[in-house]
């Protein structure tokens, strides 16, 4: 058995990317469906062994910084082709990109409980997105409800560590609660629930509107991040004015 506790849900959920950017999505929701397992059980013994655990030293908060610096663009690896983003009107995308998991303890974050809650975050993500993707592809509602409910669990998890989302100084976790959000509100859009959607494009033009992509440091990840922040606001921007038109 692996010595890392995090390997088994890494590498369940990265190959489970793996087959979702070829289009295998069955075998995808059996790999992420697996890794959530993993993720949870992990969740549970950490929160169990909570009150046992050292607090982070400074230098382990510097470790992570420099971790995610060095490896962690490879979360959005390819994340602007087209092929990654499913256009569903003039002006609305969905991200429909598999967001990997960096290997190493403390990759998120220095202390260890919010390192796997975002952890467990991710992989929920990722099968909500199968679900999404499923339910549009089959025009099946089924799967758009699960695909929702995955998705507010996922943001959750994300609002339950405490972390102030736009500005937590770490752009994978930045990304992620735009991304979801995003994703979760085009699901509500689809599904006729027009309020809850209206909230999720607010919660995500204020985390947009606070993220300052500069302070990440690494030039390429700034470029990323002010690039995709814009995209995600533009989109929360027009389809709330849609809404509320509608609604009107």
């Amino acid at each position: 058995m692996a010595s890392n506790p995090n390997h088994q849900t890494v590498h369940l959920n990265n190959r489970g990317v793996a087959y979702l950017e070829k289009g295998h999505l069955h075998k995808s929701f059996n790999l992420f469906r697996d890794a959530l397992r993993s993720t949870m059980n992990q969740l549970r013994d950490t929160t169990a062994q909570e009150a046992a655990q050292p607090t982070p030293s400074s230098s382990s908060a510097a470790e992570g910084t420099k971790l995610w610096r060095v490896k962690g663009m490879k979360a959005f690896a390819n994340s602007k082709a087209p092929s990654n983003r499913r256009v569903l009107g003039p002006s609305d995308f969905m991200f429909s990109q598999g967001v990997t998991l960096m290997e190493e303890a403390g990759a998120y974050s220095s202390n260890h409980m919010v390192d796997v809650t975002v952890r467990s975050s991710i992989v929920l993500f990722n099968l909500a997105l199968i679900h999404h993707i499923k339910g549009l592809t089959e025009s099946n509602s089924k799967y758009l409800i699960k695909a929702e409910s995955f998705y507010i669990r996922s943001h959750k998890l994300l609002v339950d560590t405490g972390l102030e989302l736009g500005r937590c100084g770490n752009p994978v976790i930045d990304f992620v609660s735009m991304a979801l959000l995003n994703n979760a509100a085009q699901v509500g859009r689809e599904l006729c629930h027009s309020e809850l959607s209206q909230q999720q494009f607010r919660q995500l033009m204020q985390i947009a509107t606070q993220i300052n992509a500069a302070s990440y440091g690494e030039s390429s990840i700034a470029q990323f991040m002010e690039e995709t922040k814009n995209d995600f606001l533009l989109n929360a921007i027009v389809l709330c004015d849609q809404s509320r038109a509608a609604a009107a």
